[in-house]
């Protein structure tokens, strides 16, 4: 009768609150979902950026490639195409800026999509131009046709779309990625036909030949704040592996998976964590490089569901989240890997029978149901859907809440006079992570 009675003051109204993100120290584990299509089948993500927005492809229902843009509150959003059928987004900054390429008048044209529109950035004189990179103060690179050849470009509001000139004795080159500095990183060509990762020191305005790990080509993909550089190199058997470069160590193998002979890196955060792919017995697995280490990604995965496969790890923001592509019930599809975070119950506040006390959790799925329970003794309880328990023997439903963009969630509710005194558990359960937060005890004043 007493917990019937706590139960019902405690149907609480839900509350949002807005606090500043926090980095979290990478888990051992993490959670993985399907992003949405858009009415086809097929679709990769490409780039993720630090509030969880990813951009990529995806098959429409008429079968025509589309590129999309998805976030947690809004699911994915169809961005057209400059003419014709077809687009593709490759990058995206924390602005929700997203840069791409998609079929345009007399070829295939670079593009910037920014609040529903889509702005076709030309080229450099030719019919094609393609945008694969764009950084927060809304600068973009690719490549472009021009009347010397195909260049890498850099292209700034406000500004002309701009050549970088290939490495020496090179005949084309392609930016792949640019940091906040204006730095570019990306492919030329060596004069001998041979791809070459370069780097482009924005305030020297010169191509940096980054060298092989042994072998004769190399591809550079994506760079941090930092000028750490990832990508691709040929060793001197001619097979690929996934490279690190600095100014300081200079290009060093990330290697393979143990047996095997090709990795590529395609994306590094600020804390040094690289994602990309490696072959594994005969098949391409989706990899992490962290700490000296390389992991297949879905092996880090808690409850892979409905996932066979992932084949393709395309970028990895500020906080650890990832996005690609992999085999979800016998269809490609786009991901995004969350790394698994503990939950954290916090209150009551003010903890004083005969007021309104709330309680908080922190650290949740953005804009995911968390559940809110009390108890008079601890123990163990099946969370109805989840294969975890709750430290609460016979828990009591308070009521539940949406988290905001931040993962923190809140309920209201008056105590009564009857509970001072009284010594109550309360625990949350964060549903889709199925994880259960810490247990928080405490006496009513």
């Amino acid at each position: 009768m007493k917990q019937q009675k706590y139960a019902s003051a405690f149907l609480a109204t839900v509350t949002l609150l807005v606090l500043p993100g926090t980095l979290l120290a990478q888990p051992a584990s993490y959670d993985i979902y399907a992003l949405p299509t858009l009415g086809g089948s097929g679709a990769e993500g490409k780039a993720i950026n630090v509030h969880a927005g990813i951009c990529g492809w995806s098959r429409t229902d008429t079968g025509a490639y589309h590129g999309f843009l998805w976030d947690s509150a809004g699911g994915s959003q169809d961005l057209g195409t400059i003419v014709g059928d077809e687009s593709y987004a490759e990058d995206l900054n924390a602005g929700g800026q997203v840069v791409g390429g998609g079929s345009a008048s007399g070829g295939q044209h670079a593009f910037l999509w920014e609040d529903g529109v889509m702005s076709d950035l030309g080229t450099l004189g030719g019919d094609n131009s393609y945008a694969w990179g764009i950084n927060d103060v809304g600068s973009v690179t690719g490549g472009s046709d021009g009347p010397d050849g195909y260049r890498a470009f850099v292209w700034s509001p406000g500004m002309e779309m701009s050549a970088l000139d290939p490495l020496p004795g090179g005949d084309y080159g392609v930016g792949r990625a640019i940091n906040h500095a204006g730095s570019v990183a990306g492919i030329s060509d060596d004069g001998s036909g041979n791809d070459r990762a370069f780097f482009y020191f924005a305030p020297e305005h010169a191509l940096t030949d980054l060298g092989t790990l042994g072998g004769i080509s190399s591809k550079a993909y994506d760079l941090n704040d930092a000028d750490e550089v990832v990508g691709e190199a040929a060793v001197a058997d001619g097979h690929q592996h996934a490279f690190h470069w600095d100014v300081e160590h200079g290009m060093v193998d990330l290697g393979t998976l143990p047996g095997e002979s090709t990795s590529s890196a395609r994306a590094i955060n600020a804390a040094g964590q690289v994602v990309g792919s490696g072959r594994y017995q005969g098949q391409t697995l989706a990899l992490l490089w962290e700490d000296e280490e390389v992991y297949p990604l879905l092996d880090l995965v808690l409850y892979p569901r409905d996932w066979t496969e992932l084949e393709v790890a395309n970028d990895i923001n500020d906080n650890g989240e990832i996005t690609g592509w992999g085999w979800y019930d016998g269809e490609a599809r786009a991901f995004i890997m969350i790394p698994r975070r503990q939950a954290v119950l916090q209150g009551p506040y003010p903890g004083v029978a005969g007021e309104i006390n709330r309680l908080e959790v922190h650290s949740a799925w953005p804009h995911g149901l968390v559940y809110f329970a009390y108890g008079l003794s601890a123990g163990s309880s099946p969370i109805p859907g989840c294969p975890t328990y709750a430290g609460i023997a016979n828990p009591v439903l308070i009521g539940m809440a949406v988290a905001d963009n931040y993962g923190m969630a809140s309920i209201e509710a008056l105590v009564p006079e009857a509970a001072r005194g009284q010594t109550v558990l309360l625990q949350a359960c964060d549903w889709n992570f199925c994880t259960p937060t810490n247990l928080v005890e405490t006496e009513f004043e």
